[in-house]
């Protein structure tokens, strides 16, 4: 579906934990952008759209999640009215997915 709006997507790489992250490295095709204690903000771009995707720790076991994506042409503006209604399905399951496969 990605390649008919001409965005990129990559196979997943995600670091182990927290201490094996560093600003600058990769996960998928997002680069890590500020890495703390408490926060994690990670970033890409393209000539479609840009988009931030921070975690805070608020507990020890609590997270927030957080998106920012900004739209830059007529086929992300399309791309986003298609998936945004599946967000609140899709968002829920890759966080599921990770926490089962330990990545988070």
């Amino acid at each position: 579906m990605f390649r008919y709006f001409a965005f990129k997507a990559s196979e997943s790489t995600m670091a182990d934990n927290l201490d094996n992250i560093r600003v600058g490295q990769k996960a998928g095709f997002l680069e890590y952008v500020h890495v703390s204690e408490g926060v994690v903000v990670s970033f890409c771009e393209e000539s479609n759209m840009a988009m931030w995707l921070s975690v805070k720790r608020v507990e020890d076991n609590s997270f927030v999640i957080a998106t920012r994506v900004e739209l830059r042409t007529w086929q992300a503006r399309i791309y986003m009215a298609l998936i945004k209604p599946f967000h609140r399905v899709i968002a829920p399951l890759c966080i599921r997915s990770a926490l089962q496969q330990g990545k988070i």
